[in-house]
């Protein structure tokens, strides 16, 4: 896997953030931060949604549920990269997934049951376990913060071996290895709109670039392919073996740049909550 250094300066960053219904009480560190967690947990959903291509363009086979599968190969691709952008991504991408309010209830007929993606949270802790099933040691903290106990992070070892250990014996055929590439991966940044200054940083970042190169550069390709991001209507990313194209939309990164100012702004009222009670629980 090649890897980059995050490009973005804060002066972009803090654009990106700007255009995600900022307040104006909201800090500059604050919104630069909102809009960094926003650009590395979409480089996760991409990854995601390349693992979706991989299984399509190669044939492969998924036992389980596809999108788990997904997650798995995003996971372990990013480990593989082995550097502190790589590493943030995770962080972020763990982050995010444990801060959605997309988990579900126990009322029968519950959609988030029922979906094809696992819970939030579940995405969330299944992405930390495989970065401490890989590097135990440098991962000691995450691991803490999440609460694994000695058991789950040793069981986490083989949840990482098993994954990486699967997606490498599927995809190590697929490696380009010096033959003549057949296919290539085209790049499309389309009108973005009112998301001009999201699809400005998601340029001046290489966000397309970096995983065409990733793919183009390390895999045989049975044909040409698109990586293409868009106005869509709603936050999403998607890949279609119709068209032979992955795509992610400009408000996928705006709802993440969202929930994180929203989330901060959540601990905040709760720690006014617990600053003026009388301390009985």
């Amino acid at each position: 896997m090649k890897s980059r250094t995050l490009a973005a300066g804060c002066a972009a960053l803090l654009a990106l953030a700007a255009s995600a219904a900022v307040g104006a009480d909201d800090d500059a560190d604050n919104r630069a931060r909102a809009a960094e967690f926003a650009l590395n947990h979409s480089t996760m959903v991409l990854y995601h949604e390349i693992g979706h291509l991989f299984v399509g363009e190669f044939g492969l086979p998924v036992l389980g549920k596809g999108e788990d599968a997904a997650d798995s190969l995003a996971t372990v691709f990013l480990l593989e990269e082995g550097d502190e952008w790589a590493d943030q991504v995770l962080r972020d991408a763990a982050d995010g997934w444990y801060m959605t309010p997309f988990n579900g209830n126990a009322e029968p007929g519950d959609w988030n049951f029922m979906d094809e993606h696992s819970l939030d949270k579940q995405r969330s802790f299944a992405i930390v376990c495989m970065m401490v099933g890989q590097s135990p040691d440098y991962y000691a903290e995450v691991a803490d913060e999440y609460g694994l106990d000695a058991d789950r992070k040793e069981k986490c070892k083989w949840t990482y071996k098993q994954a990486s250990d699967s997606w490498h014996a599927l995809l190590d055929p697929h490696l380009l290895n010096g033959r003549e590439q057949t296919g290539h991966v085209t790049v499309v940044y389309e009108d973005p709109g009112d998301f001009a200054d999201i699809e400005a940083e998601l340029r001046n970042d290489q966000f397309l670039e970096h995983a065409a190169e990733i793919v183009e550069d390390n895999y045989l390709l049975p044909r040409d392919l698109t990586f293409r991001a868009r106005q869509c209507g709603q936050a999403n990313a998607f890949y279609q073996p119709g068209d032979a194209a992955v795509t992610f939309c400009y408000e996928y990164t705006r709802h993440l740049a969202e929930l994180w100012l929203t989330a901060g702004e959540d601990e905040d009222a709760a720690a006014d909550d617990g600053a003026g009670g009388d301390g009985s629980q």
